[in-house]
């Protein structure tokens, strides 16, 4: 595994653990944030679910695609993308 497997697989961990425990983004809250992402679509993720947890919103696969869509909409394919990026996200953590 290069360096750029080892940031994408940290990446989806990361993503992959609020998608199946949204409240354990008050771990990184505060410490973790988009710009330490290298890869744009990550970042635009973390940063929804960012906004969506300060804003006491429920993060979800769909809450996350409607966020992202509405934001970046020429940029990316919502909702499909963002629930093909969970699924993956979701494989790395073994759910």
């Amino acid at each position: 595994m290069n360096e750029n497997d080892e940031i994408l697989a940290a990446e989806k961990y990361v993503i992959g653990c609020i998608v199946y425990e949204p409240d354990c983004i008050k771990e990184v809250y505060g410490y973790l944030f988009p710009e330490h992402f290298p890869l744009p679509i990550m970042s635009k993720t973390y940063k929804a679910m960012l906004e969506m947890y300060t804003n006491g919103e429920a993060i979800t696969p769909i809450s996350i695609a409607t966020r992202i869509k509405h934001e970046h909409e020429k940029d990316i394919e919502c909702p499909a993308w963002v629930m093909q990026m969970c699924k993956e996200c979701l494989a790395e953590i073994g759910t």
